[in-house]
């Protein structure tokens, strides 16, 4: 899939699913997510470098890196697989993770799956707990990204 065709096959786009190892699965209530954001590529442009001085000079692209992931999901009583994959990293086994971010189609269907692999935790919280007002309590989980094995793909 080209570049030039993204823009129209997202448009069909109607919602996201969240899968991550060792979670509850994407199509699960504890496996639901509210908001997801990052993920992108980024190219650091001047640390790029250039082979050749004639007309035919190469330059690289440069550093890339990816940019956080930031997904925000209500706490219910049975969700704890975020909390575990905390206490995991602070205990230092098994602290990282492969989280997938499925675009799902107008049908329901999946229309296209970005794979990030080797995530681990950078911060996680919950909304504070007030008894005055009636906010649903939620859990804010940011992760760095290891790679994409598909990012350019489908």
């Amino acid at each position: 899939m080209g570049f030039q065709e993204l823009p129209d096959q997202f448009s069909k786009a109607i919602g996201f699913q969240v899968e991550i190892t060792g979670a509850a699965g994407a199509g699960e209530t504890d496996g639901s997510w509210k908001a997801v954001r990052g993920g992108g590529l980024r190219f650091a442009e001047n640390a790029g470098v250039t082979v050749g001085q004639d007309k035919f000079a190469q330059n690289s692209l440069g550093m890339r890196e990816w940019e956080d992931i930031t997904i925000i999901g209500p706490v219910t009583k049975s969700r704890k697989d975020m909390l575990t994959w905390y206490l995991d990293t602070v205990k230092g086994e098994d602290w990282r993770r492969n989280v997938s971010i499925i675009i799902m189609n107008y049908d329901g269907g999946e229309l296209y799956r970005y794979n990030y692999m080797d995530c681990f935790l950078t911060a996680y919280s919950l909304t504070p707990l007030d008894a005055e007002n009636e906010v649903e309590c939620e859990e804010t989980v940011e992760m760095c990204v290891g790679y994409c094995e598909n990012f350019f793909s489908k």
